[in-house]
Order: C-alpha cells, then structure tokens, then sequence
C-alpha cells in the first residue's frame, strides 16, 4: 500500500486552520497517511490550534521554527518526511476529498512523478469528479520557466524526487517557483483536470498578495536555478534570460514610470537579441526593479 505524507507549512493561520485540517481529515483512498505540520513562527494561535484539532491524530509531527520564510519551512518538514509520496499544502487551503486520490491515479497512470490539478474557482466546491483525465508534459521545464504552473496546494510528488532535488531554494523567499524548476528538470509533470484544493477569498497577509515580492522572487528563483545548472542547455538559458528581462520591463514601465532610455527597457532588448548564453549576473539584475519600488523580503546576501 502507498503511503502519503502531508506537508503543511503555518504562518499565521488561524482563521483557517479547522477548514484546511477538515479538509486533511476527509481525504479519501486506499493509503497510508501521516502529516508533518511545520509553524514558521506564527504570532498568533496557530500553533495551539493545530495541536487542538490534531490531537486524537495518529503519525502526526508538529515542528517549530523562528521565521525564517516559506522555503525554510518546507525543507525543514521534508527533512521529516518518510512516506512513498508527499503531498504539499498551504496553511489556508483546502484540498478536495478525492484530491489525494486523483493525484496518485495520475502518477500511476501515466508514469510521472509529479502530478499537479487545478485549484477551484470558489470556496467549497465538491470532490474532483473521479472522471477526470490526466495528460503527461513531456517538457515541463520550458512551461514552468515560460510561466509557473503550481502552487504547493495543487501538487502531489514522489518523495524520493523531491529529496533528491533538495526541495526548494531557501535563498528565495516564496518556495512555490524554486521547487517547481526543480522538479520540472527532474521529471516530466502529470497534469489533472479537475480542481484539488480550494482557496480563501480573502486572505489577509497571503504571500501571492504580494505581487512585487512574487514576481521578484519568480526573477530570483530563475536567476539562481540557471546559476546552480552551468549544464543546463541554451535554450532554456535563454528562454529564462527573455522571461525574467521582460518581467522587469514590464515592471518598470507600469509601475514605474521608467521610459524606454531605461536600463530595463535596454535589457529587455538585450535578452532579445543578443545571441548565446546571459552574461553573468544578468539574470539577478532583473531583480533589481522589484527592490527599488516595493519593499522586498531577502533571504541573505544576493
């Protein structure tokens, strides 16, 4: 019999809380679960809460950790993590009933080790239909750096991949995007049609709020895992190059004010048309927008 382990990072969640641990609760199928629950420091109950709700659970870990950022939190838990597979949560969404279920049906179907479904368009919907299909992307990795395709609440992965890729980058904030390049280079992604979680309308303090801090970290994450992979092929390099040059464009003119004599204007066309690989640090420079308009949390030296 498989055996799942959920990962849930907490940050402050405790409106949320006895919804996503219902949720964990009413997950349907024929497997072992355990669940690895990691607060990153939370200031307000949520720590007391899930220890509460969760205190009749079997194969259950609570662990702690001083705030240090999303990334951090998810490494710690996978640290922890011994099932056959692991299946990721945010600590204010709710999987649907079959989630867990489908996503397994998809990686045994088709091969992959990474599965990943929709999330829905309103809170409390009902269960995946048990109809739904799963289609196989070959090249995942040319998807995910044209855009990102996952949040942690809608992917289920074989635990020994996730390892192997060591998790997410914990030099970048938001942990969704560095994990998704990750496991995007690993292996090819099962993509389900149907929704796997629901989210909170509202959420105050939601990270994907943020959308300067997302979209610098997306650049950050881009920059960083085109610099851990010199190996990785040309295409790719310059295809991340492009993105992130004109992510910071588009940044700068928007929101900005910045014209078209501006350095971002000219890096932009410069990813365009230059041949070959990015120079050094050119990647990283496409962050720097990002920081000079919004206030932008880092994870050390950069």
């Amino acid at each position: 019999m498989a055996s799942v382990a959920y990962l849930i990072t907490v940050y402050n969640k405790a409106p949320y809380l006895d919804t996503v641990i219902k949720g964990l609760a009413q997950q349907q199928g024929d497997f072992e679960r355990s669940f690895v629950f990691v607060d990153d420091g939370s200031t307000d109950d949520s720590r007391e809460i899930v220890r509460r709700l969760t205190k009749d659970w079997t194969k259950v870990l609570r662990l702690e950790q001083p705030n240090a950022g999303p990334s951090s939190a998810f490494n710690l838990g996978l640290d922890h993590v011994e099932a056959d597979y692991i299946k990721a949560l945010d600590g204010d969404d709710e999987l649907t009933p079959s989630a867990t279920r489908t996503l397994l049906k998809a990686i045994e179907s088709t091969g992959c080790l990474f599965a990943f479904g929709r999330r829905g368009d309103n809170e409390h919907q009902g269960a995946t239909p048990e109809s739904v299909s799963a289609s196989v992307i070959t090249d995942p990795l040319s998807l995910s750096i044209k855009l990102a395709h996952t949040t942690p609440s809608m992917w289920l992965a074989k635990t020994e991949v996730v390892k192997s890729v060591r998790g997410c980058d914990t030099g970048v904030f938001i942990q969704d995007y560095s994990l998704e390049l990750r496991m995007a280079r690993a292996t090819a992604f099962a993509r389900v049609d149907g929704d796997v979680f629901h989210a909170p309308t509202r959420a105050p303090g939601r990270l994907s709020d943020n959308e300067a801090q997302t979209l610098h970290d997306v650049n950050l994450a881009l920059a960083r895992f085109v610099d851990e992979h010199p190996d990785l092929d040309l295409r790719y390099r310059r295809l991340a190059w492009r993105r992130a040059a004109g992510r910071a464009w588009k940044w700068a003119f928007k929101r900005a004010g910045r014209t078209v004599f501006s350095k971002e204007c000219f890096r932009h066309i410069e990813s365009c048309v230059r041949p070959g690989a990015p120079p050094p640090r050119r990647l990283l420079e496409t962050c720097e927008i990002f920081r000079e308009t919004h206030p932008i949390r880092l994870m050390g030296a950069q």
